[in-house]
């Protein structure tokens, strides 16, 4: 039995440390050592390493709502790109099976100490396994004192942080008074109003956990300080008789923005990536969240960047300017009188009930989008792709569709062809029309149905004809918008 334990545990293998080669030949030797009970034993040990190395790999790469990786964000790590999280990953793999490693050769020591003979242990390898004994022994306590640690640090940051937000809302509604006696009046400080904006950007950048917060936060702001109440009303509401160069000259006369409005805005266009993904997470939990800026007073502002499924409902727009992706937006009896918007996303949007009269959209995709009883007098769709869109009982006045703008399979009543200029002269086809009862096709909508620019949708009720037009997008390979989202019976805004 002392020979098998010296042919075991023999120092050999591991216990000189005189010699640099013999300690290398007996790390290396450190395997075929084993008894074949301890290769099996070591073996789990190493598969069961692994395989939780690879759960919580798997576990930890799913995407967290701070649109880190979240293994690196369970390290503290941000914005990291998915390349670098499956780097780090394997980077994790590789000390799991370092760590796994130790572990063997901690055992063997142990062993060691216990099966060998004392007599054949120096003081120097008795101290050295000593400590190793110690360090196996505390290193759960040390992890869990440092998890301990880790949550208290999170639980002061989050203080922190609510400080901050705290202190950025007080001065939100910080004003200040101009004159003296009684010509005193109180206003906004704007300079504060505004810094006080941007703190709040900063921090819904650095932490993506607050991030719908502040969104909420600066949306409520802007319909609280700029409410509908506060726009100024279109003489064109009252006179209808009034040409469209007095509106465009009138909405160039329009006071511009409030400028801490106007910096609201331009935060929550520009928000990064990341922010977005974590709205996509916030939106499992509270679906109903949104950009909501509905009945304000946005008449010259500047909304550049990312508003999609945003809500706008019978909000003032005069004179804005649109740029950016508005997709799936709901837009809702707004007036968008003199309106520009170039180059934009409007794709699944529903203007429906909106007044977009003198109103410039080029080079624009407003792709299944609805305008059921919109007014769209000398609109400009110049260069616009306004593909499989709804334009039930719509009203046309010289509108303008030149530049190849795109109608193509989208649906427009029959009796206001006549004003939509250019759409039977571009590129144009497949567009459904549906009429009135009584109605006599004129000989160019005639020659256009025979060309197949135009398809009949025949005389029925609103229901039936959307029904047929419902079913020739199908048999093409297209589809209608999915205005779920917008309020009313059977979609009626």
């Amino acid at each position: 039995m002392d020979g098998n334990r010296e042919r075991r545990f023999g120092s050999g293998d591991l216990m000189d440390g005189n010699s640099a080669t013999s300690t290398v030949r007996g790390q290396g030797m450190l395997w075929h050592s084993l008894s074949s009970g301890e290769q099996t034993a070591t073996a789990v040990i190493l598969t069961a390493l692994v395989i939780l190395a690879l759960y919580i790999w798997a576990d930890r790469t799913k995407s967290a709502p701070d649109g880190s990786s979240g293994l690196a964000g369970w390290i503290g790590i941000r914005d990291i790109a998915p390349w670098q999280a499956r780097l780090l990953g394997i980077v994790f793999l590789a000390f799991a099976g370092l760590f796994a490693l130790a572990l063997i050769a901690s055992y063997r020591l142990v062993g060691a100490a216990l099966f060998a003979d004392i007599s054949e242990t120096t003081p120097a390898q008795s101290f050295g396994i000593g400590a190793l004994l110690v360090a196996l022994l505390g290193a759960p306590f040390l992890i869990w004192r440092s998890v301990v640690a880790q949550k208290t640090v999170d639980i002061t940051e989050q203080g922190l942080i609510t400080d901050r937000i705290n202190a950025a809302v007080a001065s939100l509604g910080e004003e200040k008074t101009r004159g003296t006696g009684d010509a005193a009046e109180t206003l906004p400080n704007m300079e504060v109003r505004i810094g006080a904006i941007y703190a709040l950007e900063r921090i819904a950048r650095e932490n993506l956990d607050f991030h719908v917060q502040i969104m909420e936060i600066l949306c409520a702001y802007i319909r609280e300080n700029s409410p509908l109440q506060e726009a100024i009303q279109s003489p064109h509401e009252v006179f209808t008789r009034l040409t469209m160069n007095n509106l465009k000259k009138w909405t160039m006369n329009l006071p511009p923005l409030r400028s801490d409005i106007q910096a609201a805005l331009t935060v929550i266009g520009r928000r990064r990536p990341e922010q977005k993904r974590a709205e996509k997470v916030n939106s499992i939990l509270d679906p109903d969240f949104c950009i909501n800026l509905r009945r304000t007073n946005l008449q010259r502002a500047r909304l550049i960047g990312d508003f999609e499924h945003s809500i706008l409902d019978g909000a003032k727009l005069c004179g804005a300017w649109l740029e950016g992706s508005f997709a799936h937006a709901l837009i809702l009896d707004a007036s968008l009188r003199a309106l520009n918007a170039r180059k934009s996303n409007f794709a699944d949007s529903d203007f429906s009930g909106s007044t977009l009269d003198a109103a410039t959209v080029i080079e624009c995709d407003l792709s299944r989008t609805r305008f059921w009883y919109c007014n769209l007098k000398e609109t400009n769709f110049n260069g616009t792709t306004v593909q499989d869109s709804d334009f039930f009982m719509a009203k046309f006045k010289n509108t303008f569709c030149n530049d190849n703008a795109d109608f193509s399979y989208s649906r427009l009543p029959e009796n206001q062809l006549g004003d939509l200029n250019g759409l039977l002269d571009g590129c144009s086809r497949s567009v459904f029309i549906f009429s009135e009862a009584g109605t006599t096709h004129s000989q160019s909508i005639e020659a256009a149905l025979q060309d197949g620019k135009l398809v009949s949708l025949g005389v029925g009720s609103e229901k039936d004809t959307r029904s047929k037009w419902s079913e020739c997008l199908s048999r093409a390979g297209r589809s209608m918008g999915d205005f779920s989202r917008s309020y009313g019976v059977d979609g009626h805004p």
